[in-house]
């Protein structure tokens, strides 16, 4: 597979903790069967904040990130069939929200609060659904 891209980064705050940043990417994708051959677009975008919760450094993350597929054949779809000329292949719309806040609770020790809602979207319909993650929890770092 190949994947070029290209990110661009605005920072607003002095020690380079708060920025706003877009991305995009183009993906060519040649796999082993012809059925998942693909390639699409990649398009990104997210704003980082400070924050400083009962006197916490932290950060909050907000990003959204979309990307197209366009498969090159026929057995995208229809992988058990032989295929015909003529039938479509599978297209897929991939977005991603996620929310994210982090505190720093300790030296190394951060407390942290994570959302991500993917929707995807797709003419086969085995791939095609919508998904929400939540976790809260602990992250120690050396």
């Amino acid at each position: 597979g190949h994947q070029p891209n290209a990110d661009l980064y605005i920072y607003f705050s002095e020690n380079k903790k708060g920025y706003v940043t877009f991305g995009a990417g183009y993906t060519d994708e040649d796999t082993m069967g012809p059925e998942y051959d693909y390639s699409g677009f990649v398009g990104r975008a997210a704003v980082q904040v400070p924050i400083d919760p009962f006197g916490l450094r932290g950060r909050f993350r907000l990003s959204y990130s979309y990307q197209m597929r366009d498969y090159d054949n026929p057995e995208s779809l229809f992988p058990l069939l032989p295929p015909v000329p003529g039938d479509p292949t599978r297209e897929d719309d991939r977005q991603t929200l996620r929310a994210l806040a982090e505190v720093e609770v300790a030296d190394d020790l951060k407390l942290y609060a994570d959302y991500r809602f993917y929707d995807r979207g797709s003419n086969l319909t085995t791939a095609d659904y919508n998904k929400n993650v939540a976790s809260l929890g602990l992250r120690y770092g050396f």
